[in-house]
């Protein structure tokens, strides 16, 4: 499967990386059939029309559209570990997530991100896995700021934070299907006291993943597990 937004009524184009791959390391020729997704539910089968140095010309011969599973939204502490962090946004991929937002939160040791990076990640990991809907990735932002669009954006939305309490309830003890979730997972050393209260204040629930002490990544595929594992 290749990556592609460069569309045009009957013709797509590979360009960059894809078209590369394309040609030159799997040595496709000009007349063999490949299949092409846009991150956007679409699905090609293009014949290869012409091949250049970078690129690759096709003719798409059908199109097939992909509904959009009900994945959950999954925002997450920023890691300080560029390679775990890049670990987690594959893995979480491939289970399935709709959106993904990085936290700068209190004990962040990180405050930014390579979105450009991330995101080739993502695609790579959706190609991986035939998800035709690629996860919307948004820049960093403030624990705060994120926890403010929560009711504009997830009003109808189950929201979780995952931190272990012992007044919590495991997530996996909520069993409805859910039509819209949002999870909350710490970085290194979890949320603070005040940002979980915080987003208990804009209506999320407090939930545990368990006895055993998670790291960061572990954690966002567990809840991401469990969140599409009841919505099949």
């Amino acid at each position: 499967m290749f990556f592609s937004t460069l569309i045009d009524e009957k013709e797509l184009r590979l360009e960059g990386q894809e078209g590369q791959h394309c040609s030159k390391v799997l040595r496709k020729k000009v007349g063999e059939l490949i299949h092409v997704m846009d991150g956007n539910g679409n699905s090609y089968e293009c014949r290869i029309s012409k091949i250049g140095r970078n690129e690759v010309a096709t003719d798409i011969i059908r199109t097939e559209y992909h509904e959009a599973p009900g994945f959950p939204t999954i925002a997450f502490g920023l890691i300080k570990n560029t390679t775990r962090m890049e670990w987690l946004l594959e893995k979480v991929t491939e289970i399935g997530v709709s959106s993904i937002i990085p936290l700068i939160t209190a004990r962040s040791e990180r405050r930014h991100v390579k979105v450009e990076r991330l995101q080739k990640v993502i695609v790579s990991a959706a190609k991986q896995s035939l998800k035709y809907h690629l996860p919307a990735l948004q820049s960093a932002t403030t624990y705060q700021d994120y926890i403010q669009t929560l009711e504009e954006n997830h009003a109808k939305a189950n929201l979780y934070i995952a931190s272990y309490d012992i007044n919590h309830k495991d997530l996996w003890e909520y069993t409805d299907k859910q039509n819209s979730s949002v999870i909350l997972i710490g970085p290194e050393g979890d949320f603070t006291p005040q940002e979980v209260e915080l987003a208990k204040t804009a209506g999320a629930i407090g939930v545990n993943l368990g006895a055993s002490r998670l790291r960061a990544e572990t954690a966002a595929i567990v809840a991401c597990t469990h969140l599409n594992t009841i919505n099949e």
